[in-house]
Order: C-alpha cells, then sequence, then structure tokens
C-alpha cells in the first residue's frame, strides 16, 4: 500500500527546476518538468553526486560531477537504458507535493 508523505510545496519548486529531499531517510531529488513533478533518488550511480543539484533541460537532468544523464521520468540513463535510478510515485494535492518511497 502507499505511503506518500508531504515533502515540499509546489511553489518551492519552479517549472524547470529540481530541488532535494528527504523522505523517511531516502535522498529524494524533485524536478518540476512543465508542471508536472517527478521523483527520483537523488544520488547519481556513477559518482554519488546529488541528482536534484543537477542540470534540467527537459526531462533530462545532468550530474554536475561526471555529466551522467537521466531521464527524470524514468530514472534510467541515456548512456544506458539498463542503469538508473529508482523513481518514485509522486502526487500534487492542494499545492503540496506528496512522494511514496516504500
Amino acid at each position: 500500500m502507499a505511503e506518500f508523505v508531504e515533502v515540499a510545496r509546489l511553489d518551492q519548486l519552479a517549472p524547470g527546476q529540481g530541488m532535494t529531499v528527504t523522505v523517511r531517510g531516502v535522498p529524494v531529488a524533485l524536478f518540476n518538468v512543465e508542471g508536472t513533478v517527478y521523483a527520483i533518488n537523488d544520488t547519481c550511480r556513477h559518482a554519488g553526486v546529488s541528482l536534484g543539484a543537477g542540470e534540467l533541460r527537459g526531462d533530462i537532468v545532468r550530474c554536475r560531477a561526471h555529466g551522467w544523464r537521466y531521464d527524470v521520468t524514468t530514472g534510467h540513463t541515456l548512456h544506458d537504458p539498463e542503469e538508473r535510478v529508482t523513481r518514485y510515485p509522486v502526487q500534487v494535492v492542494e499545492g503540496a507535493i506528496l512522494v511514496d518511497v516504500t
């Protein structure tokens, strides 16, 4: 059963931006892609750097350390579709961003 937790407010995450939150001890990167919020694990598989602090272009975030790129809608890397970070379900309810990491 899903266990959504409020992690931020939509007005804190402008379109085209990312941010990092912690949900039940899990580091999560949130991204606003044209009004839709996506959540993936915040840790780059290559260098362990925060993805939430990376550069977002469209639905692709680029890791600051070595340039690995991830599709924030799926969590998959662009260089190897088998390599990915976990994607988490998101709901936006009355301006609150809710994420389920279970």
